[in-house]
């Protein structure tokens, strides 16, 4: 090969690396003026983890327990390699990995903190499935919520984990405050669900708003009929199960949100299509009674069930 033929070999291969190695320019009108870029759409991508800040705080409750334990709880089993996990279990049942990072890694060193209800504010990562705690609520035991650190009496000073106080060395207590939710979560809170919402963002934000689940019903209540047998009851079952991993949300059970509002959402194919409010009898309890024909529930400082047409009371 000549000279001339190896300088044109090479000029060819540097170019080819150079249009490989730089990612497809956006257009003019593009990331001007601080708008957002999806860098997702270009083949090499210029990063891919999610910038902190587009991360929005949000709130979650539920209990703190160890990952092992609630893979058991689930019928799944796990090796000792998981032993000092812990996850965040919703109040729906999903569980979400805490990262023992300056605010998170309490939960990994104090059990007090641990199977017990809280309220975690922080960073829901849909990208790891994980949560960075920022604040951590707990309840006394009438229910009052209280924000939860550690504290040195000596220098009072806070601090956000188990060991000797920064400044005197001296060993600190863990401390709670009365304290409500900070401004930018309870602003959220001022919202509402409506038919046609995705039930995702209805459940969203039933926990946002503090419901709690009121009736169990994860599986039809099935009536033996005269003549149906044990293994006719266990298909039936087993066809309801194979229907809720379609439709997830099917079934679900009522909500008692905290001004003792108690409903029932329905769904057809994943969206809301009606609400239903129980009416309570003595001490709160059912008396077999509903309202029927609610389309929305809006949360103003108070919770407003809304309908299109008037609701019928149904025995």
């Amino acid at each position: 090969m000549s000279i001339s033929q190896s300088i044109a070999v090479g000029s060819l291969v540097i170019a080819g690396l150079v249009i490989c190695a730089a990612p497809p320019q956006p257009d003019s009108t593009d990331d001007v003026d601080g708008v957002f870029v999806d860098e997702s759409l270009y083949r090499f991508p210029t990063r891919n983890v999610p910038r902190e800040s587009s991360a929005k705080k949000t709130l979650v409750r539920g209990t703190v327990v160890l990952w092992r334990d609630a893979l058991k709880k689930r019928g799944i089993t796990s090796f000792e390699e998981f032993d000092k996990l812990v996850a965040i279990e919703t109040t729906y049942g999903q569980l979400l990995p805490i990262v023992p990072d300056w605010r998170g890694r309490a939960f990994f060193q104090d059990e007090k903190l641990r199977d017990r209800e809280v309220e975690l504010v922080g960073y829901r990562r849909s990208d790891t499935s994980t949560f960075q705690v920022l604040m951590i609520f707990t309840f006394d035991k009438d229910g009052k919520r209280q924000y939860t650190d550690y504290w040195c009496d000596i220098c009072s000073i806070p601090m956000y984990e188990i060991k000797p106080c920064d400044c005197c060395q001296a060993d600190i207590r863990l401390r709670y405050q009365p304290q409500d939710l900070p401004d930018y979560i309870t602003a959220r809170m001022r919202t509402r669900i409506a038919v046609g919402d995705h039930m995702e963002r209805v459940l969203a934000t039933l926990e946002l708003w503090g419901a709690k689940e009121w009736v169990f019903a994860r599986y039809p209540v099935i009536v033996p009929t005269p003549g149906q047998t044990q293994a006719d009851i266990d298909a039936a079952v087993e066809e309801f199960k194979k229907a809720r991993e379609a439709d997830p949300f099917l079934e679900l059970p009522g909500y008692g949100l905290p001004n003792g509002l108690v409903i029932d959402v329905h769904s057809r194919e994943r969206k809301l299509i009606g609400i239903t409010k129980h009416i309570l009898g003595e001490h709160g309890k059912a008396d077999d009674r509903k309202e029927t024909g609610y389309t929305s529930l809006t949360y103003n400082g108070e919770f407003i069930l809304g309908r299109d047409k008037p609701a019928r009371a149904d025995d």
